[in-house]
């Protein structure tokens, strides 16, 4: 006699309205974190305005705001998704993370600077810097996301799979 399937819920006997909602807002956390990120490498988000925009300024000020909204969107997914973190030592590496990412925030200011030059205001950003926190933020990214899978926010645990060992066996 075959197993009759039951939905999750049913197995578990309790109904979580909020499951649905929070899976949607770290879901749209985790796209905004990569629009965000390639927008504040290269100030567009296709080819064709990468390539046809001739204002240095516009692409320049376009990379600092999605640097700030990258920002954001990464504090608003550790706040939306610590309470699912199983181990201490996650929670406490998102704190941290948190604690970093304010005092990222709080020198933004030193990435641009203004230079008037014949009735004309340059913005300049410094590369140095910026690639700095790039790199710093996806370092961070990848942590959280990798925090995020080992609580089963991403896959479930059961459903984590060995993705190159399937395509070989294909």
């Amino acid at each position: 006699m075959e197993k009759e399937y039951k939905r999750p819920e049913e197995e578990s006997k309790t109904w979580n309205v909020s499951q649905g909602y929070t899976h949607q807002l770290i879901l749209k956390r985790i796209m905004n974190i990569e629009k965000y990120r390639e927008l504040s490498i290269f100030g567009f988000a296709n080819l064709e305005a990468d390539l046809f925009v001739q204002n240095p300024n516009l692409r320049i000020e376009a990379r600092i705001q999605a640097l700030k909204r990258l920002i954001d969107s990464m504090k608003s997914l550790i706040y939306f998704s610590k309470f699912s973190l199983k181990e201490k030592e996650q929670n406490e590496k998102f704190d941290e993370h948190l604690k970093r990412l304010l005092k990222i925030e709080k020198n933004l200011y030193r990435l641009k600077s203004e230079i008037k030059s014949k009735g004309k205001i340059n913005i300049q950003i410094n590369e140095d810097l910026f690639d700095n926190i790039i790199s710093e933020l996806s370092g961070m990214i990848d942590n959280i996301i990798q925090n995020l899978n080992a609580s089963g926010i991403i896959f479930r645990r059961e459903e984590v799979k060995d993705y190159a060992k399937s395509i070989t066996d294909m």
